[in-house]
């Protein structure tokens, strides 16, 4: 939880627009921030796709959630 948390509050204190590459499980821990579900998946994101947030007043909202891949089907 305090990997999470962290993770929030870093992003939440950013001054001005910024862009940030990231993978799966930190996009999935900023969207579940912003959309107010703590699962660890809550969508899968897609390779180079772009997922927007704004952090006016220090919170955290989804603006803009970026394309998603396809599950892998495992035999």
């Amino acid at each position: 939880i305090q990997w999470r948390d962290a993770c929030v509050g870093c992003v939440a204190k950013l001054p001005e627009d910024t862009v940030v590459f990231s993978h799966y499980v930190a996009i999935n821990v900023l969207y579940g921030a912003a959309t107010g579900d703590d699962r660890v998946t809550a969508f899968s994101p897609d390779n180079c796709s772009v997922t927007v947030f704004d952090n006016t007043g220090g919170k955290l909202t989804l603006v803009e959630k970026g394309n998603e891949a396809s599950l892998t089907k495992v035999n």
